[in-house]
């Protein structure tokens, strides 16, 4: 997975997107597998960590892997296998670490502005087998994309449409005919191409009326060329209503996704305020074009003042009408620094929140506002429920034992740090946690967000 999770909900709110890295819930370019334990001869359990897209040569971009076993020292892993990192562990719990620089330079010069400790605590029993994605910033293992394109017939007069492949969103264009056509590259494999198109805005909102679904679409190293679309054949959508009421001041964005066929296609967003009952909508395929495996995530976020956003996502095979119940707000932060040595460390602290299966912390230092490039260092923490207990807490560690740990990831004094504390919970339980990739349907996830700062 990129990060275990960025707690970008505010973002969310503000502007219906996010554009950090992220495990964002239901955006699928990483995910954590949860496997079967083994004991080994000396009664410790084997605990397995996978990583796809590990750079090559780790030292190019500060790649760093290390553990603890239960409340222990951390210590640099064990050299991998195959990319796959086995770690003995005689505790109940166990922590995982990865570090990375982005290669700003070429081969060599870890000189990225991005700058990442990422970092987890997991119960063995619920978690003995991670597998996460490395950012592609911080590798040099580069998959060999496929280019696919097409012609698209019959495309409607008004309006606009987004096409879906894959991971990929893009638009109808003119060929080198000069008539409609598309182009993208992706990953070889088999997928549904979803084009969406939605008229031109009523009363300031735009909600899309039909959906052209090609269904199983192969796509192999050499790519897929004259893939022929035609709109006549799109369907009308289904609309269900959404319902929600928050205070007034309130922030509300919504969202809905179909994922069929290892593509995912934004069907429709939306963005309302509070102060009185709204009623938002929730999109789903005709009747006729749906399939049993496909799967919707309907997404609503609202700011609940005080930095606080909270979170809701359904997936479900159909949409239906549904009312959104906003979840209860994270308690307030204790945020300090208990020591400034070897570096400063963060210290965080906070009540329980009732059926967490776990809470996610993000700190940030020296990230600047906007577009200006600028050095940004990102501690990302997780901890699940049954590692936190009763009195959630999280503190940076001292890495500076790890075989490779770069300085340039260590907090500075004097300069603050601004970060989110989330609470996670979900009805597929601890196995859900974090809250990454897609959960079988009929799960429902909430995710309770709150802000701190602190300046070392």
């Amino acid at each position: 997975m990129r990060i275990w999770l960025w707690l970008g909900a505010a973002a969310i709110v503000a502007c219906g997107n996010s554009n950090a890295n992220h495990l964002a819930d239901g955006h699928v370019d990483g995910a954590i597998d949860h496997g079967d334990s083994g004991s080994n001869d000396s009664g410790a359990t084997t605990v397995t960590v996978t990583f796809t897209n590990a750079p090559t040569v780790p030292a190019d971009f500060a790649f760093v892997v290390g553990f603890e076993d239960g409340s222990g020292a951390w210590q640099t892993a064990p050299a991998p296998t195959g990319g796959v990192y086995t770690l003995s562990i005689a505790s109940a719990s166990y922590g995982v670490v990865y570090t990375c620089i982005g290669n700003g330079g070429g081969s060599g010069s870890a000189i990225g502005l991005d700058r990442d400790v990422v970092m987890g605590n997991f119960a063995v029993a619920e978690n003995p087998a991670l597998a996460l994605t490395v950012p592609a910033r911080c590798t040099d293992t580069t998959p060999a994309l496929a280019p696919v394109a097409g012609s698209f017939a019959n495309q409607p007069a008004t309006g606009s449409i987004a096409m879906f492949l894959a991971g990929k969103q893009f638009t109808v264009v003119p060929n080198a005919a000069g008539l409609p056509g598309y182009a993208t590259n992706v990953l070889p494999g088999t997928y549904d191409l979803v084009a969406v198109h939605s008229p031109p805005p009523t009363a300031g909102v735009t909600v899309p009326d039909l959906v052209l679904v090609q269904r199983g679409l192969a796509v192999g190293s050499a790519g897929v060329a004259g893939n022929a679309l035609d709109f006549s054949k799109a369907k009308a959508v289904q609309d269900f209503n959404l319902n929600v009421s928050l205070g007034s001041g309130a922030q509300i964005a919504t969202s809905t996704d179909l994922v069929a066929s290892s593509t995912t296609a934004t069907l429709v967003t939306e963005t309302a305020a509070g102060g009185k009952p709204q009623t938002l909508d929730a999109i789903g395929l005709s009747a006729s074009q749906a399939l049993a495996t496909d799967l919707y995530a309907i997404r609503v976020a609202a700011s609940a003042g005080s930095g606080n956003v909270v979170q809701a996502a359904s997936f479900v095979t159909i949409p239906t009408a549904d009312t959104f119940v906003a979840p209860p707000v994270v308690g307030a932060v204790l945020s300090t620094v208990p020591t400034t040595a070897p570096y400063p460390e963060l210290a965080l602290s906070w009540s329980a929140y009732a059926n967490a299966t776990g809470y996610e912390a993000v700190a940030k230092q020296g990230c600047a506002v906007g577009n200006a490039p600028t050095v940004c260092l990102t501690w990302t923490m997780a901890m699940s429920a049954t590692v936190a207990g009763a009195s959630p807490a999280l503190q940076m560690p001292d890495l500076t034992s790890l075989a490779g740990w770069d300085t340039r990831l260590q907090l500075v004094t004097g300069a603050p740090v601004a970060g989110e504390v989330a609470a996670e919970t979900s009805t597929a339980g601890t196995a859900d946690f974090p809250l990454s990739g897609l959960p079988p349907a009929g799960t429902k996830r909430t995710t309770a967000t709150t802000t701190f700062s602190v300046t070392p």
